[in-house]
């Protein structure tokens, strides 16, 4: 049974995260060549600001709830409960954000002003934001469907009514509304899940020591997610900012298949956990680390070496630093992917305060390095991307001794080295073929992406490679 729900669920979320790859790929070169690298680094740097107002409504209330529902989803009354303690808590923290940010607004002008009022569509989503409860109830089709509804109808709106630089309001409003109509639809499987407790039963503030703890790490993770492109635009410029954000972006979308397995295991992780099922969630683990570097491993390789073809072709001109940022950034394929998942063990086995731990060190290192490559060495979005790499190396590493009894560092070698072979063969065929049999062109590009595919999955295959032949046998099976 536990094996079925994981299954689903990632299928469910691959569906989605391939979604979430196509749609960025189809409205970004758009974007990039209507609104221009100053006015998306403009968005990136509103946004930034904007989503620590988020952090404020959600406080922890995403991983806690997520973790709390997963151990009670069998029992409809406690689960009630527990989802209105957190939704009540969510919309008292919501009126104290809007406070502030009220306060913001009166205070700035022009563009700003507008942007920061369009905004506001955020706030009224983050309250309906219900996908914690959907995936703490480990059905993941919920969110996906929801994800989905808010890629597609998104990027129609934007071909539709993004057309010069000063439609950035209209820009900003399509991903605010469609963010608040998505999470709506959450709630058709939600109120089917729930029943009315009672006021007494319902003590709003029982969980808060909880959630704030789980809100620590939040903070600090989003001062290298999102506060490293607010001090870019402070310290430097908009325009920084922007080849920062389409670098950043590049990397998301390709993780996005990695983490689509990550994120159903927090559920099921902590449902095993509180069972002690300790055979079962290692075999999970171990797993779980070789889908990281099958994955990741050929995505650091081929970045490095398809990049350069890959900016030009996909932004267009005036985004040639969006490169080297890419190419800094791609060993986060390995290390944020590994840092998410010994983050997801340590919430799901109940070690909040070592997660809150490495990410406060994580922030702070980051937050120096930013200051440091940006205002005294004056790299840009360059030392942005060389800040936030040591930040998750630190923090990866230290999660790595936390999580020890779990995870050996020669299994992880042993799985890098595995998945490194193939990669390293994989690029010197690329390599190989570059200018001299496929010249520089989209039809290029896509020949040398599919090569590269082509060779990785033929050099597993003559390796005999475990995951590889499970899936080709359950494909076998479902076609049968």
């Amino acid at each position: 049974m536990a094996k079925t729900s994981i299954k689903k669920n990632y299928i469910f979320n691959l569906m989605y995260e391939i979604l979430a790859i196509i749609v960025p790929f189809i409205t970004t070169p758009y974007i990039s060549r209507v609104l221009g690298a100053t006015a998306v680094g403009d968005y990136n740097y509103i946004n930034g600001i904007v989503s620590c107002f988020g952090l404020i409504v959600a406080t922890g209330t995403a991983t806690f709830g997520n973790r709390g529902i997963a151990v009670v989803q069998n029992d409809k009354k406690k689960r009630s409960v527990l989802f209105f303690e957190i939704f009540i808590f969510r919309v008292l923290c919501c009126g104290i954000a809007l406070i502030p940010y009220t306060i913001l607004i009166h205070n700035t002008t022009g563009l700003y002003h507008t942007l920061y009022l369009v905004n506001l569509l955020l706030f009224l989503s983050w309250i309906l934001d219900v996908s914690w409860f959907c995936q703490g109830m480990e059905n993941f089709a919920v969110t996906a469907i929801r994800n989905s509804i808010i890629k597609i109808t998104g990027a129609v709106l934007i071909f539709v009514l993004i057309k010069q630089p000063s439609d950035l309001w209209k820009y900003t409003m399509i991903y605010s509304g469609s963010m608040l109509f998505g999470n709506m639809t959450m709630w058709f499987y939600v109120i089917r899940q729930i029943e009315w407790p009672g006021i007494k039963d319902i003590k709003v503030f029982r969980n808060t020591k909880e959630i704030i703890q789980l809100f620590i790490p939040v903070i600090a993770v989003q001062i290298y997610t999102v506060m490293d492109k607010t001090m870019l635009g402070y310290l430097d410029n908009t325009t920084q900012v922007g080849y920062y954000s389409q670098g950043q972006r590049i990397i998301e979308l390709a993780i996005t298949v990695i983490n689509a397995f990550i994120s159903v295991l927090l559920p099921r992780i902590a449902f095993l956990f509180n069972r002690n099922k300790k055979e079962e969630l290692n075999q999970l683990i171990d797993k779980a680390l070789q889908y990281v570097f099958l994955l990741s491993m050929p995505m650091i390789f081929g970045c490095i070496t398809l990049i350069d073809w890959f900016v030009p072709i996909f932004f267009g001109n005036g985004y040639a630093p969006v490169g080297n940022v890419i190419k800094i950034l791609s060993c986060m394929f390995v290390i944020l992917s590994l840092g998410r998942l010994f983050g997801t063990m340590l919430i799901a086995i109940n070690k909040q305060n070592q997660y809150t731990i490495v990410t406060i060190i994580a922030a702070v290192l980051n937050l120096v390095l930013n200051m440091t490559f940006i205002k005294y060495f004056h790299l840009g979005a360059i030392g942005v991307a060389f800040a936030s790499v040591i930040s998750e190396v630190v923090a990866t590493t230290i999660q790595l001794w936390d999580v020890k009894g779990f995870v050996r560092i020669r299994t992880i070698l042993k799985y890098m080295i595995k998945y490194a072979i193939p990669s390293i063969l994989m690029m010197i065929v690329i390599i190989s073929t570059r200018g001299n049999v496929i010249t520089q062109s989209i039809v290029g590009l896509i020949i040398e992406a599919a090569i590269a595919m082509i060779v990785y999955l033929l050099v597993l295959l003559v390796f005999k490679d475990k995951i590889v032949f499970e899936v080709i046998g359950s494909i076998n099976r479902n076609n049968k």
